[in-house]
């Protein structure tokens, strides 16, 4: 993966692809079926599938990580440090967490969005009186947080990334950090 930092005043942004659903609020068999998304999704329920649920004002998110990332050689570690924070830190504020799957194929496409998001180092269990709410109890981890998320309702859902259009094959990683600081 090759990441772009550029310097200046601005706010993070991270990219994170997860499986297609329309509404990601829970798994609902025959109306909102995960599709795609990466190998977990294909015997397995993502644990995105509740990204867009809200639950009192605050939104858990998950995206996969898929290995190590540059300095840090865990492979249960988002790359932090490419958004901002220090390596001792255990996550970063004031983060854009742009979420993108796809929609057929060769369309990948953003389906929403979080606003000044905290982004963890590692995986987080969700609070308990969260998962009490949740049909699905097994999906109980997040590494994302905010308390405001944009989603984009299907039929609106236009926004193509092109694998042509993206600079270092954004489509082919599940995340990617287009800044950063030097």
């Amino acid at each position: 993966m090759k990441l772009i930092y550029i310097k200046g005043d601005f706010m993070p942004i991270l990219y994170c692809r997860i499986g297609y659903m329309k509404y990601y609020k829970g798994q609902q068999i025959g109306v909102d079926e995960i599709r795609d998304g990466g190998s977990y999704n294909e015997k397995n329920i993502g644990h995105e599938v509740y990204n867009f649920e809200n639950y009192d004002g605050k939104y858990y998110g998950y995206v996969q990580p898929d290995g190590p990332n540059n300095d840090d050689k865990s492979s249960n570690n988002l790359g932090i440090y490419n958004l901002g924070a220090s390596k001792k830190d255990e996550y970063i504020d004031g983060v854009t967490v742009v979420w993108r799957a796809l929609k057929s194929t060769n369309k990948t496409v953003i389906v929403g969005w979080y606003e000044n998001a905290r982004v963890y180092k590692s995986m987080q269990k969700v609070p308990k009186d969260v998962l009490d709410k949740r049909e699905n109890k097994s999906k109980c981890e997040f590494n994302i947080y905010a308390e405001k998320a944009i989603i984009v309702p299907q039929e609106k859902r236009d926004f193509i990334i092109k694998v042509e259009d993206t600079m270092y094959g954004i489509i082919q990683i599940m995340k990617n950090y287009p800044m950063g600081n030097i």
